[in-house]
């Protein structure tokens, strides 16, 4: 008798961070996400945002629920 066995579930994604200064002098992290296998894409203006582009991916929220995150 054959086993099931199901194969883990992957995320490829690339992430590009840097800092950009505001108006207000404070540091904040910008950055690129992709996911190379939907080639979807979030624009972040912090950490938070990569966060919850991730969890999106994995299914588990909504991208602009509390992020920053804009697709393009």
């Amino acid at each position: 008798m054959a086993r099931s066995v199901e194969e883990p579930r992957a995320l490829t994604l690339v992430v590009r961070l840097w800092q950009e200064e505001n108006s207000d002098g404070q540091r904040l992290w910008c950055g690129r996400v992709e996911n190379i296998a939907t080639k979807e894409v979030a624009f972040v203006r912090d950490l938070a945002g990569v966060a919850h582009f991730i969890e999106h991916c994995a299914g588990n929220a909504d991208p602009s629920a509390g992020s920053k995150a804009s697709q393009g």
